[in-house]
């Protein structure tokens, strides 16, 4: 029998979530908010570190295009999260597995023993 060292690490991907503040479309614009420059977008990077992603089972084929539900799993306790930093609905989500990347967009979060799971949406193009 052939001896092999098998890697299976708990969090082996790399997962970056970003929230886009969109800046003002001009200074009377009445949707942005208030501190927001004018034509300036700001990226806040809400978590950047190791995690586990992966499919949801459910794959969703309207308008011609696939659309898998995933989630990813990150070491961070619920509780651990800075106010106004926990991933919310709408902040875009990098995964790069192996030497693919996949980009898509976060739709809820929610506690789970000691890590948060999120949930995302992932359009295959």
């Amino acid at each position: 029998m052939r001896k092999a060292n098998i890697r299976n690490p708990r969090y082996p991907h790399t997962i970056k979530i970003v929230r886009v503040l969109v800046g003002k479309a001009d200074e009377n614009d009445p949707f942005a908010d208030d501190d927001a420059k004018v034509g300036d977008d700001t990226e806040i990077v809400i978590y950047e570190g190791e995690g586990r992603s992966y499919t949801d089972t459910t794959t969703e084929g309207g308008k011609n295009v696939d659309e898998n539900k995933r989630k990813v799993s990150i070491p961070v306790r619920y509780d651990e999260w800075d106010a106004g930093r926990c991933p919310l609905d709408g902040d875009m989500i990098y995964a790069t597995v192996g030497n693919n990347a996949e980009v898509g967009m976060v739709k809820d979060c929610e506690p789970d023993n000691n890590r948060t799971v999120v949930y995302w949406d992932f359009t295959r193009v």
